[in-house]
């Protein structure tokens, strides 16, 4: 849920500008697409003087004329919005892919060339480059969005231009290779554009991107110091603050609808919600006040509009060439919970997938609460602290609250939960103001049937996490059974009762029970008929709680920027740098100072939070060094996992562990078990995979995993 708001002030100099056609803006307004629901526009200030839609991509944009106005240092439009942002994920059976309707208008608009979307022969050679013999539309999307996300490096100008783009062209020092340099524009425009030559509808999307409650007008930075820049023809752009912008894109297949695919970032196919949309389009076509055939000093962000329309529209258009001071600013506050947490939850943990597949994902959170929190002495005690940082707001309070949202069906059931949601999701789109926790609260209770204070005081008012163990555990035969007696221990500052389940694991099959801790040591019973072997506390990761939990790859970003490259020169050292080289250009994006050989190591590297060695034993004298602390060993050329040996040449693995020499830290491994296999890793993008290994072959994920949950705490072997 976002409560917008958005503003656009000009400070134009009275001396160089005539009032009575330099002053006219032209801003986009949030409305409605796929993903963007429930769009309410709560107030404008100053009243637009005219409205408008444009009539190819239905965009809405309002216009003043400030020269109307009586004159003064700047003018300032104020918007207030609210909406909501969805994910947007998609799973779709290329060979059910329709035929094309070529004579619809929607087909012909989203193929045809433009001004900025220019389908030149160079489009097309890379088109077909990119594609070979690929004939499913679907297929060929995301051929080609691979293409450009590889082809382009980013780097951020103030020419829009594809053609300037591939006049500029670079050759990599490495490869030979050729590349372009640009921003998400760029990406955008090309995909969209190699799109369009093989017939496949497509257009690009701007929007203001991020998470970010925090910020306003006081505290936020400009987005980029190019923006106070103009170009040689004395063009400027306005001052971004707040929100960050972002391009992306979007292809059509027939009977399906629109596809987001974001080539700056290598998504296809999905999109995440922190987003706001605010045009769609290139080359938009402003109404009947803009200047036509020229552009008078008009355009937006450096680039002048072209017979009446915009190159793109996310901030405003005004008078670029006689304005050179002007500030966009988007700033959002939150619906006060469970509003964007109801919807991480559905996201995250709806019982929609398999219950194997939502518990992966529960400990796949309970592993990045237990890294962040791992450099803390006294953990629970000092666990608010971690939301102190507005990185950790962003990445975990809206994962606490999500699994909250998650123990709370689990205490109300399915039926009723799913009730609540749909009561609740009803009342929170046709409000137009933010909806209080208290009133949730009783919404609960009214359908739950009784009073759920204990729940929602322990869980949004309590310091810290519940760290639980089993201890003193006992087995006895009893004539024909087993009875097993414990206590379940809760320790931390504050007490949270729980409903804990166990698994038992027997001789002939798995046993499932639950307690109900209601104090801080309870005492347990069990009885089965089946000997007992191993007993879990919370098996499928339904409490949020301290616990220790198997690193997954994806905890790279936790230890991001304190990160080393380390390749191995025993063998194999051109592909083992090439490799480490393309991880940090591709993914990474530090300082090239990360990247060593093996032969210059130093102790004080090493103890870098994060260390990643490319590069196996036989070929890395530091993966050599510490191969036995990785649970996947490599003997020679081969390695073997769950009983499977792996030896062809183009198979490899990564795999991830802890720190050896700190306490918060991890070591990855990225090997191949060939030059050409160690290589082939980065095209498939597994560096930050959510499990703790995964194996591939060639151009294939074949396998991944994670290692066992070990919790000395929560895990009884009889």
């Amino acid at each position: 849920m976002y409560n917008v708001e958005i503003s656009f002030e000009i400070n134009p100099d009275p001396s160089t500008i005539d009032r009575e056609k330099d002053l006219k803006v032209w801003i986009p307004i949030p409305r409605e697409w796929e993903s963007q629901k429930n769009v309410q526009i709560i107030s404008i200030q100053p009243e637009p003087h005219s409205q408008f839609t444009d009539p190819e991509y239905g965009n809405k944009i309002f216009f003043w004329d400030f020269g109307k106005y009586p004159e003064k240092p700047s003018y300032r439009v104020d918007i207030k919005a609210r909406l909501i942002s969805y994910w947007v994920r998609t799973a779709i059976d290329p060979s059910s892919i329709k035929p094309y309707d070529k004579t619809s208008m929607e087909y012909q608009l989203y193929t045809k060339s433009g001004f900025t979307i220019n389908i030149t022969p160079k489009v097309k050679e890379l088109a077909r480059e990119a594609i070979g013999n690929e004939t499913n539309p679907y297929s060929k999307a995301q051929k080609i969005l691979t293409f450009v996300h590889r082809k382009i490096r980013y780097y951020q100008g103030m020419n829009r231009d594809l053609d300037y783009m591939f006049s500029n062209s670079k050759i990599d020092e490495r490869s030979g290779e050729e590349y372009f340099t640009g921003d998400c524009t760029h990406y955008s425009a090309l995909f969209t554009a190699m799109c369009r030559s093989e017939g496949i509808p497509a257009r690009c999307v701007y929007g203001r991107i991020g998470w970010s409650p925090f910020l306003n007008e006081e505290n936020s930075k400009m987005y980029s110091n190019l923006d106070t820049v103009s170009t040689d023809e004395g063009f400027a752009g306005a001052q971004t603050h707040g929100l960050g912008p972002h391009m992306w894109a979007e292809f059509y297949l027939q009977d399906i609808g629109w596809i987001p695919a974001d080539p700056n970032s290598g998504l296809f196919g999905r999109l995440h919600h922190y987003r706001v949309i605010m045009s769609k389009g290139r080359d938009i076509f402003l109404g009947s006040n803009v200047p036509q055939e020229h552009h008078n000093g008009y355009g937006y962000q450096w680039v002048p509009i072209n017979n009446g329309r915009a190159e793109g529209l996310l901030t405003a258009v005004y008078n670029i060439g006689k304005i050179t001071k002007a500030r966009s600013n988007v700033y959002h506050s939150l619906d006060p919970f469970p509003a964007d947490a109801l919807q991480d939850y559905k996201n995250y943990y709806f019982p929609v997938d398999s219950n194997e597949t939502l518990a992966k994902k529960r400990g796949g959170l309970l592993s990045q609460f237990d890294y962040c929190t791992r450099n803390i002495p006294d953990r629970d005690a000092e666990f608010s602290k971690i939301f102190d940082d507005p990185f950790w707001i962003r990445s975990l309070q809206y994962d606490y609250d999500a699994f909250v949202c998650h123990m709370l069906s689990k205490i109300m059931g399915v039926e009723k939960f799913n009730r609540l949601l749909n009561e609740y999701e009803k009342l929170i789109a046709n409000s137009t103001i933010p909806i209080q926790t208290n009133r949730f609260v009783q919404m609960s209770e009214n359908i739950y049937g009784e009073s759920l204070d204990w729940f929602f005081n322990q869980w949004k008012k309590s310091k810290g996490l519940p760290c639980l163990k089993v201890d003193d555990l006992t087995l006895e035969k009893d004539n024909n059974d087993w009875k097993i007696k414990g206590q379940l221990v809760q320790s931390g500052r504050s007490f949270f009762v729980l409903p804990v389940e166990f698994s038992l694991e027997t001789e002939k099959d798995q046993e499932l029970f639950t307690i109900w801790q209601r104090e801080r040591i309870t005492d347990f019973e069990y009885k089965t008929m089946n000997k007992p072997l191993v007993l879990k506390a919370d098996p499928d990761h339904d409490i949020l709680k301290l616990q220790r939990m198997p690193l997954q790859l994806s905890r790279i970003w936790d230890s991001y920027p304190d990160i080393i490259l380390i390749y191995g020169t025993i063998s194999e050292s051109d592909a083992n740098k090439t490799a480490a080289e393309r991880f940090n250009d591709d993914y990474l994006g530090l300082s090239p100072e990360i990247i060593k050989p093996d032969t210059s190591v130093t102790e004080n590297d090493l103890n870098t939070e994060c260390v990643i060695l490319f590069g196996r034993p036989e070929t890395n004298k530091i993966s050599k060094r510490f191969e036995n602390i990785f649970p996947l060993r490599f003997n020679k050329d081969n390695f073997t996992c769950n009983g499977i040996t792996y030896s062809d040449t183009s198979q490899g693995l990564a795999q991830i562990t802890e720190h050896p020499l700190k306490p918060k830290g991890q070591f990855i491994q990225y090997a191949g078990l060939s030059a050409t296999a160690m290589l082939q890793f980065g095209d498939l993008y597994l560096y930050d995979a959510p499990s703790s290994f995964v194996i591939y072959d060639a151009d294939k994920q074949i396998s991944s995993g994670d290692w066992e949950d070990t919790d000395p705490d929560l895990v009884w072997e009889f």
